[in-house]
């Protein structure tokens, strides 16, 4: 299920040293940083052996640190995106809620301007592609 492995990827970026908050679902507006947001950006369902779906899904996960003073908060920001990747390759499962990080390629990102409500930040949008089977 989704849902399970966007909880579990805030979990895991909750755990970070400097996230100040990592809701669940995404908040309206934020005030406190840095902050995590995880949501699916696409994917696709196909059939696969008899009643059994499969769901290639791509979750995004945005690390948001507010931007008052860029080079500091470029500093604040740097080391928080390879600790996320590390995090979510070394739980290849997301703790059981997928059967596999797909990584074989990388987990792709982009580092930079970001918003959120309306309001500009900048920090790390990684793409974390998985593979979910379910029985129908």
């Amino acid at each position: 299920m989704i849902q399970g492995a966007i909880e579990r990827l805030q979990v895991l970026a909750d755990a970070l040293t400097g996230i100040s908050q990592a809701d669940v679902y995404p908040p309206e507006q934020l005030n406190v940083f840095p902050f995590v947001v995880v949501y699916p950006s696409a994917g696709r369902w196909v059939g696969g052996p008899a009643g059994m779906m499969k769901g290639l899904h791509d979750l995004v996960v945005e690390i948001h640190v507010q931007r008052t003073d860029l080079p500091r908060n470029v500093q604040a920001a740097m080391p928080l995106g390879e600790a996320l990747a590390a995090a979510v390759l070394s739980d290849p499962t997301l703790g059981g809620t997928v059967d596999t990080v797909l990584a074989d390629n990388g987990l792709a990102y982009t580092f930079g301007a970001l918003a959120w409500g309306g309001q500009a930040t900048i920090g790390w949008r990684i793409t974390v592609p998985v593979k979910i089977q379910t029985v129908l």
